[in-house]
């Protein structure tokens, strides 16, 4: 990823995922803000793990917080999949697929009630 360029717009794209617990990582809420800050910062030291170990306990970690996450993060976990888990990249593409689906089922039937 680094050879190919895009190692710098994958990490500048961390800082752009929201976490769904919160709206906005720059909004600022004084409810919410020691909070917020906290979970945002273990959020960025497992992606920062991520990046450097890029293993599987390292990718739970990073997963583990539900997420909005950029486009810009495809080419990583592409890789990831494809390279670390051996997964085929048509799998891969169905699995997103498949989870694209989901969301939108779910969504209408959310909007339903």
């Amino acid at each position: 990823m680094a050879s190919k360029g895009s190692l710098r717009k994958i990490v500048d794209s961390i800082y752009w995922c929201n976490l769904y617990k919160y709206v906005d990582r720059e909004k600022y809420n004084p409810n919410e803000d020691v909070e917020k800050t906290k979970d945002y910062e273990v959020f960025d030291l497992f992606a920062g793990r991520f990046l450097q170990l890029f293993n599987r306990p390292a990718f739970k970690d990073f997963l583990s917080f539900r997420a909005e996450y950029p486009a810009d993060l495809k080419l990583l976990l592409m890789t990831y999949f494809e390279n670390m888990e051996k997964i085929d990249a048509k799998v891969v593409v169905s699995a997103k697929e498949l989870g694209s689906w989901l969301n939108g089922v779910a969504y209408r039937a959310a909007k339903k009630c």
